[in-house]
């Protein structure tokens, strides 16, 4: 169970439609009026109370507590967790690739991407030996003749409301004009998903651009700790304040260098930049790690983004702590049956932006 505040603007709303609003699993209330609105970011991070059944070990015969648990959950708090980003971040199947392909401003491969994982099983065993680009086109011509989202799109509940807006979109571009003449040329198709996909909301847009970038970002962070383990190194990037997770530039952004082994800042202080424009990288083999992926994937300097009417939007480089750690830890335990296991309650904070399957994660060594 979760708790989430939303604002919505005072002259499009009132406390009785609201109350009116129904949604599946979701209860709406306290319902206040405000004079600021909420905003992303805004909030300093999350409380989380997870229960975690069946953790063998935990109880002995008689029902008590066994030692182990207060030593693995103290060990947890010391030494933290991988500030990886979690699969929320991904939730948009072909988002890491469709983000790819529109910071390369590839909007035909954006769109496939998006679109291939969630045809209807049919259509998809027909186009598999479709070579890149041609699915695209076989959709368009599909469009012409008929198809909707419902009939090419899957009922499961993968098929998402992001995918039914892409083809919503191609759709509406394709049926505004006469193409039935040029849908196999490849400018006409690509034109045609630029379109599509610049008609989406910019926020959607956005989605599959953090899924790349967050996806560079896991990567980074598995490679750093590859490398360099978990000790401060020469060459590491790193802030001096507690701040949050993440934050916007490099302003504070120090390097470690040989002549400061006895001042080394603490490894919770160690950052990787999440890829935008302004990127500063590590002064070791890391940075040559980072800048390698990025030009292999052709996205190095592409942080500039095309929006509507010609507008362009720079997405700017974050930095984000290489490993965090969980604060004001509570936790109790129960027996559900002290032959086949027990429970434990466990709440804790995290910063905004840090994710509490990957806390999780360390916790239960998975």
């Amino acid at each position: 169970m979760t708790t989430q505040d939303l604002s919505l603007p005072l002259s499009k709303v009132s406390k009785e439609a609201i109350s009116r609003v129904k949604i599946r699993r979701t209860r709406i209330g306290h319902l206040r009026w405000s004079r600021y609105p909420c905003k992303l970011g805004s909030h300093a991070g999350n409380r989380f109370s997870i229960h975690i059944r069946n953790t063998s070990g935990c109880w002995s015969a008689d029902g008590k507590r066994q030692i182990w648990l207060n030593q693995t959950i103290q060990n947890w708090k010391r030494k933290g967790f991988i500030n990886y980003y979690g699969e929320q971040r991904f939730t948009c199947v072909g988002g890491v690739e469709a983000g790819r392909c529109y910071i390369m401003r590839n909007y035909t491969l954006a769109a496939e991407a998006i679109l291939r994982p969630f045809l209807q099983l049919g259509i998809k065993e027909s186009l598999e030996t479709q070579q890149p680009g041609k699915i695209i086109s076989w959709i368009l011509a599909a469009i012409l003749a008929g198809l909707t989202p419902s009939l090419a799109l899957t009922d499961s509940k993968g098929a998402r409301t992001f995918q039914r807006r892409v083809f919503e979109s191609l759709m509406g571009v394709v049926q505004k004009g006469d193409y039935r003449s040029s849908l196999g040329e490849k400018e006409t198709i690509e034109n045609l998903c630029r379109q599509a996909i610049l008609r989406l909301p910019f926020r959607l847009r956005l989605m599959v651009v953090s899924s790349y970038q967050s996806k560079v970002w896991n990567s980074a962070a598995s490679e750093r700790i590859r490398m360099y383990g978990i000790e401060p190194t020469t060459g590491d990037t790193y802030i001096t304040g507690e701040g949050v997770s993440h934050m916007d530039n490099a302003t504070d952004l120090r390097f470690i260098d040989s002549n400061s082994q006895s001042h080394r800042p603490s490894i919770f202080k160690i950052v990787l930049p999440l890829p935008g424009k302004g990127m500063v990288v590590p002064r070791n083999e890391m940075g040559g790690y980072i800048r390698r992926i990025l030009e292999e994937d052709g996205t190095w300097d592409k942080w500039r983004l095309e929006g509507k009417g010609g507008r362009q939007y720079l997405r700017t480089v974050r930095y984000r702590f290489l490993l965090s750690r969980v604060k004001d830890v509570e936790y109790s335990t129960s027996a559900e049956d002290y032959g086949n296991g027990s429970r434990v309650k466990i709440a804790f904070n995290l910063r905004t932006g840090e994710y509490a399957t990957m806390a999780l994660r360390e916790l239960t060594k998975r």
